[in-house]
């Protein structure tokens, strides 16, 4: 997870949608990998990246806060 977490603030946006997309299907239904995301501060690392300029990546962000 903490690999996912670095790719948040990669130069390339596919990059960082497909680790959304990681990150979510991680976290989803998983109380276990919700809580190590909690530990290593993924929360405002999301809320971070929800500000990026590409939609899609924006997108993924909150679709992955609703988790």
């Amino acid at each position: 997870m903490p690999k996912l977490l670095h790719l948040l603030h990669d130069e390339d946006a596919s990059c960082r949608t497909k680790a959304l997309l990681a990150l979510s299907c991680q976290i989803r239904l998983n109380p276990l990998a919700l809580e190590v995301f909690r530990q290593k501060r993924g929360i405002p690392q999301l809320v971070q990246a929800a500000d990026d300029k590409d939609i899609k990546v924006q997108r993924y962000c909150w679709t992955c806060l609703r988790c």
